[in-house]
This record gives C-alpha cells, sequence and structure tokens, in this order.
C-alpha cells in the first residue's frame, strides 16, 4: 500500500468538508506545502444543503454549493493541492504519516482527520440491501417528483428535507420518535405551511418491506404500540449522526496528528462550527510544524 511512488507533503488533510477546506486554506497560506484528500466532491453535507441561512457574513442565506465554491477557490488561491481517492490506510514512518489512498501514497510531516459524521443507521436488518433508503441525501429530492415519500427524524436535518421533498413529492411523512419535533421554531413554522407534509410523533421506523426496492415503512406508535404500514418508495434516514473515526488510529497523543469538524461528538453540528474548528487545528497543526522543520 505504501510504495515507492510516494508523493510528500507538509500537512495531509482527510476530508474535505467545511474543517477540512477551511483548515486546507490557513495552511497554504502560511506556506506549507498541503494536501487535501476526499474521495467525494468537496464540501461534504455542506454542499447539498440548497441555502445555508445561518452562516455569518450572509444576511439572506447563500446555497451550500456555492459556499463551499468559495471555500474550494479560497484554498486553491493559497496553492492546496486536492487528490480526488479514497484514504485507504494511515500509519506512522518515523516521525511522518504515511497515507495510502486508491489514487497513490503520500508522505507528510502532519496529519488532519476532518473527515465529518455520517447519519445513524435505523439497525434494521435489511437496511443495507433495499433500494431507496438514503442517508442525508439531500441532493435526491428533485427525482421524486409527485411521489410519496418518508422520513425519520424530528431535528433539523430531517426538517430540511421534509420542507425540500415537499417541493418536489406528493405527500412527505415525517416520522419522529419524540412527543415534538427538535428543530427550531422558524423551521416548524415553515412545515406548517406546507400542506403536503404530515408528521406522526411518538413513532419509530419499525420495518422495511420489499423485495429489492422498499416498498413500504412499518411505523410504530410508541404510545399505542400500535403498527401501521405507510407505502413509499424512498426513506430518509436523518435520526442523527455518529462521527466517521475509522481512520483516527493516533489520537491527540500522537505528535502531528489532529481532527476538526464533525468527527468530533456533540450535539452543535453547524457550517461555521465545522469552519471554525478546522482553523482551531490548522493554527494548532502550523505552530507544530514551525517546532519541527
Amino acid at each position: 500500500m505504501y510504495g515507492s511512488m510516494t508523493k510528500r507533503a507538509d500537512a495531509a488533510l482527510i476530508g474535505a468538508g467545511p474543517a477540512g477546506l477551511a483548515a486546507a486554506a490557513y495552511l497554504a497560506r502560511a506556506g506549507w506545502k498541503t494536501v487535501i484528500i476526499d474521495k467525494n466532491s468537496p464540501g461534504g453535507t455542506a454542499r447539498q444543503l440548497e441555502l445555508i441561512e445561518n452562516y455569518p457574513g450572509f444576511p439572506d442565506g447563500i446555497p451550500g454549493k456555492e459556499l463551499m465554491r468559495r471555500f474550494v477557490r479560497q484554498a486553491r488561491r493559497w496553492g492546496a493541492r486536492f487528490v480526488r481517492a479514497r484514504a485507504r490506510g494511515v500509519r506512522r514512518r518515523g516521525s511522518d504519516f504515511a497515507v495510502g489512498t486508491t489514487a497513490g501514497n503520500w508522505e507528510c510531516r502532519a496529519l488532519l482527520l476532518c473527515s465529518g459524521a455520517r447519519f445513524k443507521d435505523l439497525g434494521l436488518a435489511n437496511e443495507k440491501t433495499l433500494e431507496g433508503i438514503l442517508h442525508g441525501a439531500f441532493d435526491e429530492a428533485p427525482r421524486l417528483r409527485g411521489r410519496d415519500v418518508a422520513v425519520a427524524g424530528g431535528g433539523e436535518a430531517a426538517v430540511h428535507q421534509a420542507l425540500l421533498l415537499s417541493r418536489y413529492a406528493r405527500e412527505v411523512t415525517l416520522i419522529c420518535r419524540g412527543p415534538a419535533l427538535k428543530a427550531m421554531r422558524r423551521l416548524q413554522s415553515a412545515l406548517l405551511r406546507r400542506p403536503n407534509i404530515r408528521t406522526l410523533t411518538r413513532s419509530v421506523v419499525a420495518g422495511l418491506r420489499g423485495k429489492k426496492k422498499l416498498a413500504a415503512v412499518l411505523v410504530r406508535d410508541l404510545k399505542t404500540g400500535k403498527i401501521s404500514r405507510l407505502k413509499t418508495s424512498s426513506l430518509f434516514v436523518l435520526i442523527g449522526k455518529t462521527p466517521r473515526t475509522g481512520l483516527s488510529l493516533f489520537r491527540k497523543k500522537s505528535p502531528g496528528f489532529f481532527s476538526a469538524g464533525d468527527i468530533h461528538s456533540g450535539r452543535f453540528r453547524q457550517t461555521a462550527i465545522a469552519a471554525g474548528d478546522g482553523i482551531r487545528a490548522a493554527m494548532a497543526c502550523e505552530k507544530y510544524l514551525r517546532g519541527n522543520r
């Protein structure tokens, strides 16, 4: 995995979401040879959001795709190199790090893990095999015009997804475990103004039906225990996030290893917070690089 055709950088970043992009721009501007590695297009989940209204400096909001495009442009302006590849493994090589990817290998003096978080699974047996079950796929809404769809979750991400889907789908059913939605009031008010969205509180997805494609969802009422069948070909699962920690082998005790963004557990996951945390990690990394020339 780590052959002789290895490229070198001062700092390698795994993950090109808001945290990784902000960190890459900071380090590249400081004059360090910086590479940012991600198997997907830069921007992470933020890139899929139709409109980001809580990022400072944009009073009218800004499409997630446009905001992330500006992040990328800024990082590239200072010389950060982007590599479209999946990171397959990381290991120590002396005082450096060796990073194996599907597009070649890198050796670096500092490593920043900014791989973000993924939406949790429901934990149902056929969740991974049935077509039509999506975890946070915000950009899928336009292809569902005229269909009946379901969303599992009661937080801001789930409500955002339901609102977006309501512009295309015939009916959207929002399935919320709690007695009420957790999203901010403004979003809940917007939800009430959409006649094609209905909300089932104190309810969970108890089963999935279909052979190769999803045909129906079984919904359990947590108050009565009654199970009803909801016919749908698409279920969006947004029941919370869990950090992507597969490559975090070194943790904080390893010199030169840093992490930032949604990979850190916690309730406060916002684009602005991730970007700020990326800057924090980059400042610590820059200090480390200066002290280990």
